[in-house]
């Protein structure tokens, strides 16, 4: 089976898929820093040594810069989006032929290789990719735009020009037309934007675009610490067939569960198609099978039963933690972890491991005011929740008006005794601000140490050894080591790597970070882990769309692709079934 990779990123959803069998046709990549580090590990190809000799099958959309030039490595991919520079050479269109793409990968914006498409002499291009390369059709489009818009860690902006890249992928889909896409974003597009017209539901707009394209929508919550990732990492899916495709599942798959879910998925798209674009679908139509519900208990999902959905529980209750992950990596003098050499075991087809120290493991400096910051967020971890939010209420920048009023010391009734008590106890040290060890045994000296170490930033946080990572790591400092004696310092990219379950043979390229207004168009090695998709989920969603495709392919071809006699009896039943 085959299949195409849009917003590609460092190749985290690539490499998975490829450890589930699938073959690469053809990736795609706005940011050039990410297209280095995937073209060094999927397609063998090291920039930072021949940057003035890319090998055909890497081509860019669009670039400022002449082919083999290597500039292009560096160059700002926002300039395009802006309408800038003037002089634009596009490999596309070259002597070079689109054949010579196969397996490779497009540098540059989704919305102007759409555009390519479009034009006459782009017309080769799509006919060539649309037959996957000479194999006859691809199987899967894949990818995970980017997803700031509508991320609850973000500023969750309706207009965010970002949130129309889902829609780009739906049309690269419609012109494409693959047996099935699989489309990734944060859990935070299930959540509502809110205006003066009421609320809009990003998720069923794009479920609903996709529908309108021919393909039948089912989406799902998952979490990628179910599939075997060291980290808590709650994902939206949505798995979109084409019309055939889903009839031919709905009659010949014997999976109860598996077939009530599409007849139920089915209905939303006929539903959506009769109705006009310009009206609000309610949300309640769409189901979102989530798995972190069926875990629980809350809602039990018979979907997750069934063992073509398998592999993203094949952890639930058997979870990886912080320290199986990177405990190797400190001073704690541990051998690799059953989780690292599972990682390492299951991409080494795609990327080989020779057991040698990991790259990317270069432990940053910080300051010694940093570091007691860190020491404190050590100590606030082993609080209850409560207690937790109390000190870091204060610490962060909620606390400024406090802080230059004078008010902050006098907030000392407000904090538990028991926090006072852990801070108090000797082996719960802490540090001040010139690096020195000091205990606090009453509110006042409390209050002065986070006045000391006030912060403007709100989501940083110690690790916890014994409980899989957050979720919110892209930056350095958005985390901090769980190890108390000699550990307060951020992580390294290899260690944010193990969370996100990087093999250790996997080498991350371009510049370690970055700052400033840079972050806008950047992706340094930090952002490139973090906006990832874990590769462990993309090999669990690798057997989950293999596994579907193989059964599509076991049907009755139909001159009919929706066999309305046969499931509109189920769909308004299948319709109530929802959330």
């Amino acid at each position: 089976m085959n299949h195409i990779e849009l917003f590609a990123g460092c190749g985290g959803l690539s490499l998975g898929l490829e450890a589930a069998g699938f073959e690469m046709l053809l990736a795609n990549e706005l940011s050039p820093m990410a297209a280095e580090t995937f073209a060094y590990n999927l397609l063998g190809f090291d920039a930072s040594k021949n940057p003035s000799n890319t090998p055909d099958n890497i081509q860019w959309g669009d670039s400022s810069f002449p082919r083999n030039d290597p500039s292009r490595w560096s160059e700002c991919p926002v300039d395009f989006l802006m309408g800038e520079p003037t002089t634009v050479y596009n490999d596309l269109l070259s002597s070079k032929g689109p054949e010579s793409l196969k397996g490779g990968l497009i540098v540059g914006s989704i919305l102007q290789l759409n555009k390519t498409f479009q034009r006459p002499e782009g017309k080769k291009l799509l006919s060539v990719i649309k037959g996957a390369f000479g194999e006859g059709r691809v199987d899967l489009v894949s990818g995970g735009p980017p997803c700031q818009g509508f991320s609850m860690a973000g500023l969750r902006d309706k207009n965010d020009e970002k949130n129309s890249l889902p829609y780009a992928f739906a049309d690269f889909v419609s012109m494409v037309r693959p047996r099935m896409a699989l489309l990734e974003n944060v859990t935070g597009i299930l959540r509502p934007f809110s205006d003066n017209s009421g609320k809009h539901y990003a998720s069923v707009n794009v479920a609903r675009v996709f529908a309108d394209q021919g393909y039948v929508p089912l989406c799902l919550h998952v979490n990628a610490k179910y599939a075997g990732a060291a980290q808590n990492r709650r994902r939206f899916i949505m798995l979109a067939f084409d019309d055939q495709l889903a009839s031919d599942l709905i009659e010949a798959c014997d999976d109860k569960p598996v077939r009530n879910a599409l007849i139920q998925a089915m209905g939303f798209a006929m539903a959506v198609r009769g109705v006009s674009n310009k009206v609000d679908f309610p949300h309640e139509f769409m189901a979102v099978h989530d798995l972190e519900a069926h875990i629980s208990g809350k809602r039990p999902n018979e979907l997750f039963n069934s063992p073509i959905f398998a592999p993203l529980s094949a952890y639930a209750g058997l979870e990886f933690t912080v320290g199986e992950a990177i405990g190797d990596l400190c001073s704690e003098r541990v051998g690799k972890r059953d989780y690292v050499q599972h990682i390492n075991r299951l991409m080494e087809p795609v990327v080989y491991h020779d057991d040698a120290q990991p790259p990317n493991h270069v432990m940053r400096r910080n300051s010694k005011k940093i570091q007691a910051r860190f020491r404190l967020y050590q100590v606030v971890e082993r609080l209850q929740a409560s207690e937790r939010k109390g000190i870091i209420r204060y610490l962060t920048s909620a606390t400024t008006e406090a802080i230059e009023s004078g008010e902050l010391l006098g907030l000392g009734d407000c904090m538990p005794k028991s926090i006072l008590q852990t801070l108090a106890k000797e082996q719960n040290w802490l540090l001040n601000p010139e690096g020195e060890r000091i205990q606090i045994t009453d509110s006042s000296a409390l209050f002065r140490l986070l006045e000391l170490l006030h912060t403007k930033k709100r989501s940083q946080r110690a690790l916890n050894r014994d409980k899989p990572a957050p979720a919110a790591l892209s930056i350095p400092d958005d985390a901090c080591h769980y190890l108390e004696t000699m550990d307060q310092r951020t992580l390294t990219v290899r260690e944010m790597a193990r969370f996100q379950s990087f093999p250790d043979g996997f080498v991350f390229r371009s510049k370690e970070t970055t700052g400033g207004i840079r972050r806008r168009f950047e992706v340094p090695q930090y952002t490139q882990v973090g906006n990832a998709v874990p590769p462990i989920l993309g090999e669990a969603l690798g057997k989950v769309c293999a596994a579907l495709l193989t059964v599509g392919r076991t049907a009755i071809i139909s001159d009919t692709p929706l066999r309305a006699s046969q499931t509109q009896a189920e769909v308004p039943v299948a319709l109530g079934k929802v959330r």
